[in-house]
């Protein structure tokens, strides 16, 4: 086989032996150009794998879409508690105490403050109970609206008429809320003092559960 250059620079070849085509030996430069596009064309309809779409990557295909989560604002309005059975925190401080006797009955009084320690407003509706060998005498149930962090003191006077029924363990004072149409009662520890340490307001670092120290007094002195 020869090998021969042709004037545009490209290689043609001849082969010695064989029969030129009908319609005369034409040269490589009468040849028609075929464009890039016709070969890959023609190249696919030969071999339809070689254009198949290459697919995506494992990551991409598997990666899922990102849809926007749906945002609730809540609507305007008061400052309330997010959850209405959400615990209700208070912190209660006896700031005075008395015992006294009334028409023969002993008795004592004590000054509680409740603070709110809640996110938001509550309304208190009253303070205290009975108990064994105690009756609540005091019912101040006006509703007391506290913003958080706010304080309202009550006065709880109570009759011992059993000095020996009076509890001696924890004690806690039930604060009753203000939720919808009805209330929601919590109970809150209030701190043991010593009646007798008591100045100016200040509880002292006795353990004592306050109603046992308070009736102790009252069914000691009278």
């Amino acid at each position: 086989m020869n090998v021969t250059p042709n004037i545009h620079g490209m290689t043609g070849t001849h082969v010695h032996g064989t029969t030129p085509e009908p319609g005369g030996d034409r040269r490589p430069e009468d040849r028609p150009a075929v464009s890039a596009r016709a070969l890959v064309l023609a190249a696919c309809a030969m071999s339809p794998a070689l254009c198949l779409p290459v697919p995506a990557s494992a990551a991409s295909a598997a990666a899922p879409a990102v849809v926007p989560a749906a945002v609730t604002v809540p609507a305007a309005g008061p400052e309330t508690p997010a959850d209405e059975t959400a615990p209700l925190r208070f912190r209660l401080r006896s700031t005075a105490s008395s015992s006294q006797i009334n028409g023969g009955a002993r008795e004592f009084i004590i000054r509680v403050d409740v603070q709110n320690l809640n996110k938001g407003p509550v309304t208190l509706v009253g303070i205290g109970r009975n108990g064994p060998g105690l009756r609540l005498m005091s019912a101040d149930d006006s509703p007391q609206t506290l913003r958080p962090r706010e304080r309202v003191s009550y006065e709880l006077r109570y009759r011992v008429t059993d000095c020996d029924a009076v509890p001696r363990k924890d004690w806690p004072i039930p604060v009753r809320v203000r939720q919808g149409a009805g209330q929601r009662v919590v109970e809150v520890p209030l701190a043991g003092f010593d009646p007798d340490a008591m100045e100016g307001g200040e509880e002292s670092s006795a353990t004592v559960p306050w109603q046992a120290a308070m009736a102790g007094e009252v069914c000691r002195i009278f």
